[in-house]
């Protein structure tokens, strides 16, 4: 899905750079559904180029996909075949499949949305043009103008379908390239190629993605064991539905509002991941620290008391969801909870234990696995406990449930006098060893 998000927004980068800087947005838009439209089908080889700390990782990945929602990947470790309506994952080494039934609607994304905020935090220069993979393309460089969910980019773009064929992004210490190699467009793949064939001997896990169901708020109610909060003011939006989410022991809501085309979203939560917001500033407001951050064009307010979370997000201006977040924290129900953690797994974890939560069915954690069993040599003054989160017991259970570990991979560090906690792979090689040096 991000990846999606993110082509769809370096599509209108070509129509940009095609002097289209003037139109509207919704023009623009127009003009990116017409190159996007005009793919029907893709295959290549990805190559994806890592670099941290003088340590070079390469990944290379066959691919291929057909829309609307086709996808096939075969790497050295995995491969992964999605014909629409059924997505299995093969783990090579473990000769076991994982067989999804996906659900039947299927995400929608707001072109107009990404565009405009691609326009509003990014300067977009053009360098000139190349060839990659034989194929003619733009290259551009994205500038973040101020501190936004995007970073310095590189990007050669096929001229003909405006895809980004090669990628090059700059997160500091940690450099990654994203290059296709012997890409094709519109060859005719047949439906067929996008059927899993079991393996001789695999062994089947199968599971269902179930999208959630509407509800209003007193049907919601029930299903949660804490109060929900309404806020007294919502700045014009109404009512509209609840989705609740359970996750094990630990439960949320996301209550929607609407006013015309725009939406309101306020997550409650028991249990929450103690994780800053991206550039958040901090506003303290009787007592209370409010988190305000902007991400994809749309400002995020989150307020904590206890292991009880609200966070609001809307394509509102900031003191509007500030006024949203002081009709919730002066309401009884905020101030009845208490300021503690309270229903949680008690834990007896020792000073300087490190817990590293991955699943052998994610990527990204068989990718950063060498470098956290590398620190395990280098930091002998630090027990590290590997908990895989599909089988997972004991004590890495109940850290699990009490930090409300949900991504992975994701690294729970019990200092001396702190518990950090940090998810991603990013995170992990840019502050990992910083925090166990500081101890």
């Amino acid at each position: 899905m991000r990846r999606l998000m993110l082509c769809l927004v370096l599509l209108a980068l070509g129509i940009f750079l095609m002097g289209c800087a003037q139109m509207s947005a919704e023009e623009i838009v127009k003009k990116v559904e017409e190159k996007y439209d005009a793919i029907r089908d893709m295959k290549g080889i990805v190559v994806i180029t890592t670099n941290f700390q003088g340590k070079k990782k390469v990944e290379v990945t066959k691919f291929a996909m057909k829309k609307p929602d086709k996808y096939w990947s075969d790497s050295e470790n995995y491969t992964m075949v999605s014909n629409g309506t059924v997505m299995w994952f093969y783990d090579k080494n473990r000769n076991e499949v994982i067989k999804i039934n996906l659900p039947k609607e299927k995400p929608k994304f707001d072109y107009g949305e990404l565009i405009k905020d691609l326009m509003k935090n990014t300067n977009i220069k053009l360098l000139g043009s190349e060839k990659i993979s034989g194929r003619d393309c733009y290259v551009v460089k994205v500038i973040p103008k101020n501190k936004t969910f995007y970073v310095e980019q590189k990007l050669w773009i096929d001229k003909e379908y405006w895809y980004p064929l090669r990628i090059e992004i700059n997160y500091g210490e940690f450099n990654s390239t994203i290059e296709y190699k012997d890409v094709k467009f519109n060859t005719g793949i047949p439906d067929s190629f996008f059927e899993f064939k079991l393996p001789k001997g695999a062994k089947v896990v199968e599971q269902e993605i179930a999208p959630p169901k509407m509800l209003t708020l007193e049907e919601a109610q029930k299903q949660v064991n804490f109060t929900i909060i309404v806020p007294k003011y919502t700045a014009g939006f109404k009512f509209d539905y609840a989705y609740v989410f359970k996750f094990g022991s630990k439960e949320m809501i996301s209550l929607y509002y609407a006013k015309d085309d725009q939406r309101l979203v306020i997550t409650e939560s028991k249990g929450y991941l103690k994780m800053p917001l991206p550039n958040a500033t901090k506003i303290d407001i009787n007592g209370t620290t409010f988190e305000v951050a902007q991400v994809f064009g749309k400002n995020i307010l989150r307020i904590r008391k206890g292991n009880f979370e609200v966070s609001i997000s809307a394509k509102l201006p900031k003191e509007e969801l500030i006024k949203i977040g002081k009709s919730i924290v002066e309401s009884k129900e905020w101030k009845s909870i208490k300021g503690v953690e309270m229903n949680l797994p008690k834990l007896n974890v020792a000073p300087n234990t490190v817990f590293f939560f991955y699943s052998p069915y994610c990527p990204h954690c068989e990718e950063i696995k060498p470098y956290v069993t590398n620190l395990t040599k280098r930091y002998t003054n630090y027990k590290f406990v590997f908990c895989d989160v599909n089988n997972c017991n004991g004590t890495c259970k109940k850290v699990m449930e009490k930090y409300r570990i949900m991504f992975v991979p994701t690294i729970v560090v019990f200092g001396k006098t702190n518990t950090t906690i940090l998810t991603g792979t990013i995170e992990i090689r840019n502050n990992l060893e910083r925090v166990l040096n500081e101890g």
